[in-house]
């Protein structure tokens, strides 16, 4: 449940201006072969799998919805 977890009221509660944009970067190692993170048919994929929790910091920390979402899927073969 990480939109529950106390450091988003212990940011918001920070004196660090206003936030103007949110940049992150995610990755993992290469999964197993079957793995559901690998298909993006079976609802894994990076993009449904890590992805999210970009977005909710975005949401969290500007208290709105985002006007632009963009992203760079860089993928090896497996």
């Amino acid at each position: 449940m990480v939109c529950h977890h106390p450091q988003w009221e212990w940011l918001k509660q920070m004196d660090i201006g206003e936030p103007l944009y949110v940049s992150a970067i995610f990755s993992y190692p290469p999964r197993p072969e079957g793995d559901v993170r690998n298909y993006a048919s079976m609802g894994g994929g990076p993009v449904l799998d890590i992805a999210c929790y970009t977005i909710l910091a975005g949401l969290i920390l500007f208290e709105s919805e985002p006007g632009l979402i963009s992203f760079d899927l860089q993928m090896e073969k497996i």
